[in-house]
């Protein structure tokens, strides 16, 4: 009787061990015996395809009727959160082969959990899943709109590949990731991202309503406060991991293991990010916070992402045009970097383009980069075509091209020390402001002209020895000046000729459409004893340029009369004769068609022969000079206007 009871009760365990496994086969589920009394338990043991070396223990999954229990408010079972982290392990390789030989047992529980977090990983081996989460319910309302239409977002296979992840990084790093949040927060949204690449996880949860700027009061970039462990910012930096990833073959395990020291060991890998004095960290900051500061878009960093991704706020601008010496910019960096830091704002091109001097950019301070990139109207978001500085602590000039736009400058600390900053300053140089009046003289030409920048025009003249070019290829002021400096240099017979020409600058960026809208001016000024004389020339081509001969001048013997008799002084026509008759002077007018002229004294040794006198001259025919110079075609007497009559003997 005995040894029927036996052979009964092994049979009975027999068929409990040998009951049909639940879940998908390959997935090798079996109920687990309780060892305290042989019985079938209601949890399961399973493998999963992608990871055999890692066993899996679902507690009470299985009902009383030895079905699987289903949750969220829907029919998903254990099966779907094995799906999910099954998932999650075929994209281990794509982090450099994450867990490669890696064995350790990972507990599920589900059941009622308090609080907002529907999966939770211990960093002892336990996932916790809340029991009553919804896929399509399970975050708070208020937070974020997950739902579009008929489209649930299930959120949940998100949480499971995030806290699975957690789980393989358990096993790697030397703490439970508390002091590491902005690491290991971090690395699992991205690799929530790389499972579900297509998806975008990261716009349905709920701290990326306001992920990278929060409100203003935050530094213009997340990296700045990478290693900040608040609730704000350990999620943040998954878009820069995102950028380690797909650009450095990112080596998670190395990085868990000693972030600090590691980081700018597993950046080594780097590649296509700016080249930052051989610093590839430095290269990886400007590119993540010139993607995702400047123009707000994941999309650079990763081709399949979402424009636009959550950013509101605009990168902080210097806007200063009118700026005379210099402008202080320490204080957008804040005077210190903390470790693994890197802060960026932009100076507008109307900051930079008040003149052709040199503007420099300076930087002093700890173990930190200053790096800038040009900002193009023409719209290229793309840094390779556009990156343009690398620079310690010399100054550095600006091209011309680095003014035609405006400058993303970053400053990055790659060291695990906080790094001072006491100098960061845009300065122009004092001879932008030179005010070039140019000499006095008998007569001046002044030459200036628009696009000032862009343009060289070159002015000269013939016909006088004694002309001094005092303002002459000065680069960027827009002028050229030329001076005869003494009456004594000028004679009458003289025949001047100005000549310009012009030509577009070797690095200008001008191009013949925008002169044809707004086209140069080059302005023409001459300024003599007897007047002055203005002309401009609107250039809407740079063949335009050559002006050629563009003014002459004549000149001309004139006798300015002086009225001797004081009671008619002034009167046009009287003299004043000696009289030998009478011992006097006298006062008479001279008949037309003679005009009065002054006979000046005659010396001889330097003893006056004849003293000067007034008389009335008979006028003759004359030849004057032209504008063809040299004398031909002049004009006698009676040609003359009887304006002119009145105040020359030959016109």
């Amino acid at each position: 009787m005995q040894y029927i009871i036996k052979n009964v009760l092994f049979f009975l365990i027999l068929v409990t061990y040998v009951e049909a496994q639940y879940c998908n086969d390959a997935y090798k589920c079996e109920r687990i015996v309780n060892k305290k009394n042989g019985q079938l338990s209601h949890s399961l043991k399973c493998t999963l395809p992608n990871m055999g070396n890692v066993q899996i223990r679902a507690k009470d999954v299985i009902s009383k009727s030895n079905n699987l229990k289903t949750y969220f408010g829907s029919n998903k079972t254990v099966c779907n959160l094995l799906n999910y982290m099954n998932k999650g392990a075929v994209y281990f390789d794509d982090v450099t082969g994450f867990y490669q030989s890696y064995f350790k047992n990972l507990n599920l529980e589900i059941k009622h959990k308090d609080g907002t977090a529907e999966v939770f990983y211990d960093y002892a081996g336990t996932i916790t899943i809340d029991s009553d989460s919804e896929e399509k319910n399970n975050l708070p309302k208020e937070n974020i709109n997950y739902s579009d239409g008929n489209i649930v977002v299930p959120i949940m296979k998100y949480a499971m590949v995030h806290e699975f992840f957690h789980f393989i990084q358990s096993g790697i790093a030397v703490n439970d990731g508390s002091d590491d949040l902005w690491l290991v927060e971090g690395t699992a949204r991205m690799f929530e991202d790389i499972v579900y690449d297509g998806e975008n996880p990261y716009l349905f949860k709920a701290e990326s309503k306001n992920l990278f700027l929060s409100d203003g009061k935050y530094f213009v970039n997340i990296l700045d406060n990478l290693t900040n462990k608040n609730e704000y910012g350990k999620y943040r930096p998954f878009g820069f991991w995102k950028l380690m990833q797909g650009k450095c073959s990112f080596n998670i395990r190395k990085m868990l293991q000693d972030p600090l020291n590691n980081f700018n060991a597993v950046a080594n890998n780097c590649s296509n990010v700016p080249d930052v004095n051989g610093d590839k960290l430095a290269g990886a900051f400007v590119f993540y916070n010139w993607a995702m500061v400047l123009y707000n878009d994941l999309s650079l960093i990763e081709g399949d992402e979402p424009f636009n991704f959550l950013i509101n706020t605009k990168v902080t601008s210097i806007d200063e045009p009118n700026f005379k010496d210099s402008i202080d910019m320490s204080t957008q960096i804040g005077f210190s970097l903390p470790s693994f830091s890197a802060k960026s704002f932009l100076i507008t091109k109307e900051t930079l383009k008040g003149g052709c001097g040199d503007i420099n950019l300076t930087l002093e301070g700890g173990d930190v980069k200053l790096t800038a990139i040009r900002v193009k109207d023409d719209g290229s978001s793309d840094i390779n075509d556009n990156f343009s500085i690398k620079s310690g602590d010399a100054p550095y000039t600006l091209t011309r091209e680095d003014k035609d736009g405006g400058l993303f400058v970053t400053v990055t600390n790659t060291t695990k020390n906080s790094a001072n900053i006491t100098t960061l300053t845009l300065t122009k140089d004092k001879d932008n402001n030179l005010n070039l009046r140019g000499l006095a003289g008998a007569m001046k030409m002044t030459l200036s002209w628009t696009y000032q920048c862009d343009i060289d025009m070159d002015l000269t003249m013939t016909g006088n020895d004694a002309v001094v070019y005092d303002i002459k290829d000065v680069e960027g002021v827009g002028k050229e000046h030329l001076v005869i400096p003494s009456l004594y240099d000028i004679k009458p017979g003289d025949h001047y000729v100005f000549n310009a020409n012009g030509k577009q600058v070797k690095d200008s960026t001008v191009t013949e459409e925008m002169l044809a809208e707004d086209p140069i001016e080059v302005r023409a000024l001459l300024e003599t004893t007897k007047g002055d004389y203005f002309n401009v020339w609107p250039v809407e081509s740079f063949a335009s340029l050559d002006l050629g001969d563009f003014a002459e001048v004549d000149v001309k013997e004139e006798i300015q009369p002086e009225w001797i008799c004081p009671a008619i002084n002034n009167v046009p026509g009287w003299y004043r004769p000696y009289n030998n008759d009478t011992g006097n002077f006298q006062c008479l007018s001279c008949p037309s068609p003679y005009s009065i002229v002054y006979s000046p004294p005659v010396f001889q040794n330097n003893i006056k022969i004849t003293s000067g006198n007034w008389y009335c001259n008979i006028p003759r025919p004359r030849v004057l000079y032209t504008g063809g110079g040299g004398g031909g075609g002049g004009r006698t007497y009676n040609a003359c206007s009887e304006e002119e009559k009145k105040s020359t003997c030959g016109c």
